[in-house]
């Protein structure tokens, strides 16, 4: 069963898309549930939204197993939608169309950035976000490429950021929040 707190976060990434906004910050210590939130969003946007469009959780490569095991120990079966790995985009683009959840690594992104903007998804889940705190990088520069109608940023590691770490966070799940886009 869900705890109190996860439920609170639920309900605000849900207000949060209800309302119009870009994107969000989901900012936790480790060990809390921040990735049952994302995925419980990820559901409950299948099931009240209505969107055909996939949603893709960015992560580090280690990770992408704990994204799958949690759906598989939290969700039924079908309740993303058919999961696909990413980790050759350009040969998975195909695949994408029917896909329900695109699960991919920050180097992809970074590597083929094209092929991820030339699809749109729901949502975008930045897993471990602190990968984007230099606005300066190729990855960074990448994400901002991306196509969403939400954003999720989530992390553990929010309190080390500096102020222009979480300026670079906060400027690629909404966009001109804090620094116009072209500077």
């Amino acid at each position: 069963p869900a705890k109190a707190h996860q439920l609170a976060g639920l309900r605000w990434l849900a207000s949060c898309w209800l309302t119009g906004r870009p994107g969000a910050l989901l900012a936790d210590e480790a060990g809390l549930g921040k990735t049952l939130q994302a995925l419980a969003f990820l559901v409950w946007l299948r099931e009240h939204q209505g969107s055909d469009l996939p949603a893709l959780v960015i992560a580090p490569a280690d990770l992408l197993t704990h994204w799958e095991a949690e759906i598989g120990r939290h969700f039924a079966a079908d309740a993303m939608g058919r999961v696909v790995r990413a980790v050759a985009p350009v040969q998975d683009l195909a695949d994408w169309a029917d896909a329900g959840l695109v699960l991919t690594t920050y180097e992809q992104i970074r590597d083929h950035h094209t092929a991820f903007a030339s699809q749109s998804f729901a949502a975008i889940l930045y897993d471990e976000a602190q990968q984007l705190k230099d606005p300066a990088s190729q990855t960074t520069r990448a994400a901002k490429t991306l196509n969403a109608r939400f954003q999720l940023a989530i992390t553990a590691a929010f309190g080390e950021c500096r102020p222009v770490e979480l300026s670079s966070i906060l400027g690629v799940i909404d966009r001109g929040l804090l620094v116009p886009d072209d500077q």
